[in-house]
């Protein structure tokens, strides 16, 4: 993480918390911008799929630049949420209860899957 600020939550937006369910590239960049202002980040990804971004463009030292640089000031968890889990539907839940912001381009069925009501 290039700004352990940003990750600790000192910044302007230090008050701020984004759940990040988006992949490719405008959701998770908009998060990226808002984490390097301070906002606390949860990038949300799919244990088995994760962000697409992770794979595309050069590497360096094994390290995909694209992701590197998305995933930055971010703390991310895996849950699959196509799947019925009540526990991960809690922590889900109250994560997005207590978010600011919340990036998103998961298609609406799942969030009716898992009855998180955004």
């Amino acid at each position: 993480m290039s700004d352990p600020d940003a990750v600790t939550g000192a910044g302007a937006l230090r008050d701020l918390t984004v759940v990040d369910l988006s992949t490719l590239f405008a959701g998770p960049m908009a998060a990226m911008h808002l984490g390097d202002m301070g906002a606390r980040v949860i990038k949300v990804e799919h244990p088995r799929r994760p962000d697409p971004s992770r794979g595309h463009g050069p590497s360096k030292d094994g390290q995909n630049l694209w992701w590197k640089t998305l995933g930055r000031n971010k703390r991310t968890v895996a849950i699959d949420l196509h799947t019925q889990l009540g526990g991960v539907q809690a922590q889900i839940r109250i994560q997005i209860d207590q978010a600011g912001i919340i990036a998103q381009c998961v298609d609406i069925h799942v969030y009716e899957l898992i009855q998180l009501g955004i």
